[in-house]
């Protein structure tokens, strides 16, 4: 159980961090490097890679390692989107829709509006 909080902690830690750091170097607005990290909360494509290939080559070893990362894998994709619903609303990227439950106490007074769109699209 330790091993996996351990995993779980340090591999959003990571991206996290990552996104931030490469945002700052990349200079992007001070909410992309606020929030970037937290969208990269439910991509865990690689994670089912890593954990099949493991279990093959490691055999009774790898089958640890694997539950770990599942473990890791169902919380990420089960926290993930919500996540990255709250992060792109605190960046002003979306507005929340009306009717739907607030994601936290700035939420109550913002009108509804459609998604933000890049410009130039």
């Amino acid at each position: 159980m330790i091993v996996g909080a351990v995993y779980i902690l340090s591999h959003r830690a990571g991206k996290y961090f990552g996104a931030s750091i490469s945002s700052k170097i990349a200079h992007t607005s001070c909410q992309v490097q606020k929030w970037l990290g937290i969208t990269l909360f439910g991509q865990a494509g690689v994670a089912l890679g890593m954990a099949a290939t493991i279990t093959q080559r490691m055999g009774p070893d790898g089958n640890l390692i694997r539950s770990i990362v599942l473990l890791g894998v169902m919380i990420y994709e089960l926290l993930g989107p919500s996540l990255t619903q709250y992060a792109l609303i605190q960046a002003g990227e979306i507005k929340p829709k009306t009717g739907q439950p607030a994601l936290g106490p700035d939420f109550a007074a913002d009108p509804v509006s459609e998604p933000a769109t890049v410009s130039g699209q």
